[in-house]
Order: structure tokens, then sequence, then C-alpha cells
């Protein structure tokens, strides 16, 4: 494993691995935002079944990349 990731440090330039970085944190915050908002209004969510909950969630995580990408892309390019 720790071959693989030397490797991949050589070939994967310093700017992709930041901007990668950059938009998995900004995901992960987006979503534990989305997870809260969904624990103080849980009584709401209970009548939601299990698969549409994670379906929303994944659905929610397309539209935050969405964003991300509308938002930082320009900036992303101009790094690269």
């Amino acid at each position: 494993m720790n071959k693989f990731l030397d490797a991949a440090k050589k070939i994967v330039p310093v700017q992709t691995r930041v901007s990668v970085a950059s938009i998995t944190i900004l995901l992960l915050v987006m979503a534990m935002v989305r997870l809260a908002f969904m624990i103080v209004n849980w009584g709401t969510f209970l009548r939601f079944r299990a698969t549409d909950l994670a379906f929303s969630f994944i659905n929610g995580a397309r539209f935050d990349l969405h964003v991300i990408i509308a938002l930082c892309g320009i900036f992303f390019l101009l790094v690269h």
C-alpha cells in the first residue's frame, strides 16, 4: 500500500491532490450539516423509510458536488 501511495504522489500533481482534498472536505462538511438538520427535525423524518432517506442523502451529495464545482471550479482551473 505504501508503494502505491508513493507512486501516486509522483504521478498526481500537488494541485490536483489539494483540489480533491478540498472538495472531499467540503462534501463531508455539507453532509454533516445535512445530518444535523435531520437530527434536529427527527420527528418530521420518522415517517420516511430508511431507503428514502439514504436516497435523499445521495442526491444531496450530488447536488453539493454540483454547487462546489460551480462555485469553486474556476479557482480549481486557475490553480491547474
